[in-house]
């Protein structure tokens, strides 16, 4: 089910998260490091059996629904799919720790987590963010809207528990040609002050489409 929601909305995106061009070095670089959200890495761990409605399916149409994808250092991030929309969540090997986030649009995450900070190149401790793609689609059938796809960069601070875990930045990958860019430094400068608890909205980096 989420490979055929990815692959769907992959088509659309300008710029991969891997493509996009980085920041100039700092004198104090922050670490970074890549894993994959594919489904190779990331094995089924829930089985959804029932409709929208609570009714019982008929065996053949059950579907994979939840997924545990190994990430940083013993974090695993978590993926739920329903109303072809996906949540995000982190925790140990065993369950999620944190909260589910959920960007509200159809969409999926992914391909890759890059994930900023833990350790500077100088062996001091940095708050741990990660960056991840998220491609969304809006239904034309959905009142005043009409059908666009496209796909936004989220800059989450990363904690342990479900208070200090958050989206703390967008970015607008079709609009932003240096989106990636925009992220890694909002990550490693004003992300690490964020305090989740306190946050009222996620920033909007760069350009941005009209509401």
């Amino acid at each position: 089910m989420r490979n055929a929601l990815a692959s769907m909305l992959s088509g659309t995106v300008i710029i991969a998260l891997a493509a996009a061009p980085g920041p100039r070095a700092s004198a104090q670089s922050t670490r970074a490091t890549e894993t994959a959200l594919g489904s190779s890495r990331c094995p089924a761990i829930g089985i959804t059996r029932t409709d929208e409605a609570g009714e019982p399916l008929e065996k053949s149409r059950w579907y994979a629904s939840h997924w545990r994808c190994p990430g940083y250092k013993g974090l695993y991030v978590y993926i739920a799919y329903g109303d072809q929309r996906e949540g995000l969540a982190f925790g140990s090997r065993t369950r999620p720790t944190t909260e589910y986030l959920w960007p509200g649009g159809f969409g999926a995450w992914g391909p890759t987590v890059e994930w900023r900070g833990g350790k500077t190149s100088r062996g001091s401790r940095a708050p741990l963010t990660a960056i991840i793609r998220y491609s969304w689609s809006i239904d034309a059938r959905a009142p005043g809207k009409a059908a666009d796809t496209g796909a936004d960069l989220a800059v989450i601070r990363v904690g342990r528990g479900r208070k200090d875990t958050c989206i703390v930045a967008w970015v607008d990958v079709s609009l932003n040609r240096d989106a990636l860019a925009l992220a890694r430094r909002y990550a490693d400068s004003a992300a690490r002050d964020i305090v989740c608890a306190r946050l009222k909205q996620p920033a909007r980096l760069g350009r941005q489409r009209p509401d």
